[in-house]
């Protein structure tokens, strides 16, 4: 799961610096990121804000086109950066609920182990 979250990281750095295409493919390491649990939790998070920043403030073809189709009147490529935002959000609640799932796995497998250590200690006394 921490190599889902790293290349989530390794991407979104990378999709900072691709000029054009860079916005509309932070949908592939959020499809990681959202993937990621675990150790994987950190990284995939980080991912998911870079893309925001990536999304919010570093693309200008993005919002020149969002604000191209504004003053046109078509609701188009406002639709599709809602959309991109949107799936970011989406990939963060997976990903949050992912960790939550896990560590309450891992809660649960820690309590069962610690009862049967505890169940061998008493029938080794009894004997």
């Amino acid at each position: 799961m921490k190599v889902l979250g790293v290349t989530a990281l390794i991407l979104a750095i990378i999709l900072i610096f691709v000029p054009i295409l860079g916005g509309y493919l932070v949908v592939i390491p959020a499809l990681f990121a959202a993937l990621a649990g675990g150790a994987g939790f950190t990284p995939g998070m980080v991912a998911l804000l870079l893309n925001l920043v990536n999304l919010l403030f570093l693309s200008p073809v993005m919002v020149m086109n969002v604000t191209g189709g504004i003053k046109a009147g078509d609701s188009l490529p406002l639709l599709i950066f809602g959309g991109l935002i949107l799936i970011q959000v989406v990939a963060g609640v997976i990903l949050w609920s992912r960790k939550r799932k896990l560590d309450f796995l891992v809660r649960e497998e820690n309590l069962m182990r610690r009862h049967q250590q505890e169940m061998g200690e008493v029938e080794n006394h009894g004997a």
